[in-house]
């Protein structure tokens, strides 16, 4: 969780553009992982690395 990193994976074929709120990550097609260093959840929002996805975390 807070500090914590994350995997991200979204189908940009599939998945707009889309905020992650409240835990709905199954309703945008979005599967989370705990640990990996693929992205760093700083700030309280992250980013895949081909900008598809926008995380905004609301577990401050």
């Amino acid at each position: 969780m807070g500090g914590g990193r994350l995997k991200i994976w979204a189908d940009t074929a599939v998945v707009p553009p889309v905020t992650w709120i409240s835990g709905k990550a199954a309703e945008v097609g979005v599967a989370i992982e705990d640990v990996d260093d693929f992205v760093k959840c700083n700030s309280g929002s992250i980013r895949d690395r081909s900008n598809a996805l926008v995380i905004a975390s609301s577990n401050k």
